[in-house]
């Protein structure tokens, strides 16, 4: 379900670039840090189109921003993979 909301959240965001430079949905494609395909803005407007989706899709209420960590070169947004992972976690300790 994570993976389907991270991978819907970039369909979201590519619709709102233009077509060079849209972001390539696999697992390695780097976000953020050396090498990452996303500016500031772009990060955050896919943080929000992922957080709307896990409100709408698992019904569970996540501030992504408030970890600063989320944004570090090293984080969760290094790659689509390596979102999905911290995600899938956060939703997981939400529900516990």
């Amino acid at each position: 379900m994570v993976k389907n909301i991270v991978l819907s959240a970039i369909t979201a965001l590519n619709e709102e670039l233009p077509e060079g430079e849209r972001i390539d949905p696999s697992g390695t494609t780097r976000l953020i840090g050396p090498h990452g395909t996303l500016t500031s803005l772009q990060v955050v407007n896919l943080v929000i189109h992922v957080e709307e989706g896990i409100a709408e899709h698992i019904g569970t209420e996540l501030d992504l921003t408030v970890n600063e960590e989320l944004f570090d070169k090293d984080g969760p947004l290094q790659t689509v993979d390596t979102l999905i992972a911290y995600l899938t976690k956060a939703v997981a300790g939400h529900h516990e």
